[in-house]
């Protein structure tokens, strides 16, 4: 993938990771190496948030939210390794129809007015 004038640096990607206690602020999922920065609206340096990789890819995708909707972060999965998976499954499950309800319809390109974007309601 090319670089773009707004992606991050290895050390802003970093940051945002350690600001979100290095779980992934949609599902939980607290393998560092499946972290990763993702850019919500604005896309610029500004406003990132770590998710998982399945989250950012197959979840998220390249739907675009605004930073009026920004995940905040979130404690780990609190359950034992054989309910963990359940529990993230649920989490993911939940972030899904979140974005599915509320952001099928922002294109790239297209400027919204973000006050009449309502306040963010978690989806767990």
């Amino acid at each position: 993938m090319g670089s773009r004038d707004y992606d991050f640096t290895e050390s802003e990607k970093v940051a945002i990771k350690a600001a979100y206690n290095w779980i992934c602020a949609a599902c939980g999922h607290d393998n560092a190496r499946d972290l990763t920065a993702d850019h919500w609206l604005p896309a610029n340096k500004a406003f990132g948030v770590c998710l998982c990789h399945y989250c950012n890819t197959s979840i998220k995708g390249k739907k675009l939210v605004p930073i009026t909707h920004m995940l905040p972060p979130r404690k780990p999965i609190d359950a034992t390794r054989e309910n963990y998976n359940e529990r993230r499954d649920a989490n993911q499950d939940a972030f899904r129809g979140w974005i599915a309800d509320n952001f099928k319809g922002f294109v790239k390109g297209v400027k919204y007015q973000t006050a009449h974007i309502p306040q963010f309601v978690a989806p767990w």
